[in-house]
């Protein structure tokens, strides 16, 4: 995992704390009782994982040219065997892409 992937769970760590700071502020949710990490209810649990998870695509996407890695995770919370594999395919592709054919980049 790079520092691109990195930077990305980290940033959802902190929209998942202000988004329940704000949400409680407005009454929509409770105040968390778990702290930082606790889980939104079902619904907008899955909506905040997608969301976090495009966003991860998307940046990766246009820095290294390829998906993010550890988007298993962030979209379900558990490591899969074939988000491993598909980590492994990405990081050949970057490798690939920054050794080959957009090094300057």
């Amino acid at each position: 995992m790079d520092c691109l992937d990195r930077t990305n769970v980290v940033q959802s760590v902190f929209a998942r704390n202000i988004a329940h700071k704000q949400l409680s502020k407005m009454n929509i949710l409770g105040k968390p009782k778990g702290g930082t990490f606790e889980r939104f209810p079902d619904k907008f649990e899955e909506i905040f994982r997608e969301a976090w998870t495009n966003n991860a695509n998307i940046i990766s996407l246009l820095y290294s040219g390829t998906p993010a890695l550890k988007t298993d995770f962030t979209r379900t919370g558990k490591r899969t065997k074939k988000g491993e594999i598909d980590d492994g395919v990405n990081s050949l592709k970057r490798f690939y892409i920054n050794q080959f054919a957009d090094g300057y980049n």
